[in-house]
């Protein structure tokens, strides 16, 4: 089970930076 965490914890990262760099593209402004 410790290896599945860790490969969908790999993908959930993946997809959290994708989505902060959407977001600073849409909102540039707003950067925190």
């Amino acid at each position: 089970t410790n290896g599945k965490k860790l490969v969908v914890s790999e993908g959930v990262d993946e997809i959290v930076q994708r989505v902060l760099e959407y977001r600073r593209h849409v909102h540039p402004k707003s950067e925190t």
